[in-house]
């Protein structure tokens, strides 16, 4: 899959012996929108020997694409946020069920088959009992 094409680059008058290898420096850059991560480098040559044009491609290894340094990318940040709302959400929910299980244990008994509730002293209410028939 072609993922970006890099421009292309001429090295004009450039003449290599017969039988020797030779290496040119091609500087390239990425586009910004590139995700990071390890990608292969192809890159095809066109030359030409006597007037007579010839093509090559050559795989020329793996680049790895990062982040630029400084500040965090906003999808950064954005999933930092989402994973800390996450647990405080998660907390907020374990909370409530540990505060209904202690209240449960502690307001209800089951007198003779019923289940009798006590309510919880409040300025309007002490000690009352309330029956509930199941």
């Amino acid at each position: 899959m072609l993922v970006q094409n890099l421009t292309a680059q001429t090295f004009n008058k450039a003449s290599v012996s017969p039988s020797v290898q030779a290496t040119f420096p091609y500087m390239f850059a990425v586009s910004r929108y590139l995700q990071p991560g390890t990608f292969d480098l192809v890159g095809t040559i066109v030359y030409e020997i006597h007037q007579k044009p010839y093509q090559n491609t050559f795989y020329n290894g793996t680049v790895e694409v990062v982040e630029a340094g400084g500040f965090p990318s906003v999808e950064s940040v954005f999933l930092v946020t989402l994973g800390i709302a996450l647990l405080v959400l998660l907390a907020l929910w374990l909370h409530g069920q540990l505060q209904l299980t202690t209240k449960g244990l502690l307001l209800n008994e089951n007198i003779d088959g019923y289940l009798v509730e006590k309510s919880t002293p409040t300025m309007y209410t002490w000690g009352q009992i309330y029956i509930v028939l199941a």
